[in-house]
């Protein structure tokens, strides 16, 4: 169990790793193209925000944070099937006896 546990933590630690490189690298790739993109672009005002709108940031934070609240929602009801399937499966195991 120990190098399985240990195998499955080192492989989410590195896949992770390697998220926040790809996303680094395309923060970057971002940050040149606006920059090449200001020296071409004409200079347009921006339009008025809509009163009561929430702005683009915050509609993500919304939504990540409500995507938080399903994914520990299925972690909870994951963990107590595992729970309810382990106690049946001890039950059985000493009814067979």
């Amino acid at each position: 169990m120990r190098d399985y546990t240990e195998f499955m933590t080192k492989m989410q630690d590195d896949t992770i790793d390697a998220i926040k490189q790809a996303q680094d690298a395309s923060f970057s790739a971002f940050a040149s193209m606006r920059e090449y993109a200001a020296k071409y672009a004409p200079d347009f005002n921006k339009p008025a925000a809509i009163e009561g709108m929430p702005t683009a940031t915050e509609v993500i934070e919304r939504s990540f944070d409500f995507a938080g609240k399903l994914i520990e929602l299925q972690k909870e009801y994951a963990i107590k099937a595992a729970e309810y399937i382990a106690a049946a499966s001890k039950k059985t195991a000493r009814t067979a006896k």
